[in-house]
C-alpha cells in the first residue's frame, strides 16, 4: 500500500511541470499567431472543457464578451487580483484578449 501511496505522490509532483508549461508558457509564447480555439485550449485546464469549470475556478461557458474582456484587463493590469491570471493575462496581446472573450461568449 505505501508503495501506491508514493507513487500518486510522485506523480502529482511530476505533473507540475506540465501545468506550468501549459499555463504560463503556451498563452505567451505559442499563442501569438494561435486560432481561437487554440488560444482558449490551455485555459480549459482550469476553468474546465468548453469552460465548464467543474469545481471552484469560476467557468466561463455562459458569460459576455464585455465581462470577459472586462475581466481579463483587469487582471492584465493587476486591477483584479489572482493567483494565477494575473501572470497567464500579461502574456496576452490586446488582439488575443479581445479573441479569448469572442470565442468563450460564443459557446453554446
Amino acid at each position: 500500500m505505501m508503495w501506491v501511496k508514493n507513487t500518486v505522490i510522485s506523480f502529482k509532483i511530476a505533473s507540475w511541470p506540465i501545468l506550468v508549461l501549459v499555463l504560463f508558457y503556451l498563452p505567451i509564447g505559442y499563442a501569438q499567431s494561435a486560432t481561437p480555439e487554440a488560444l482558449a485550449f490551455p485555459c480549459m485546464a482550469c476553468h474546465g472543457p468548453e469552460g465548464k469549470s467543474q469545481g471552484d475556478i469560476p467557468s466561463l461557458h455562459g458569460l459576455s464578451y464585455d465581462d470577459l474582456k472586462s475581466s481579463l484587463y483587469a487582471f492584465k493590469l493587476i486591477q483584479r487580483r489572482g493567483v494565477i491570471m494575473n501572470r497567464i493575462a500579461r502574456g496576452y496581446s490586446d488582439e488575443q484578449i479581445e479573441a479569448l472573450a469572442r470565442y468563450f461568449s460564443g459557446l453554446k
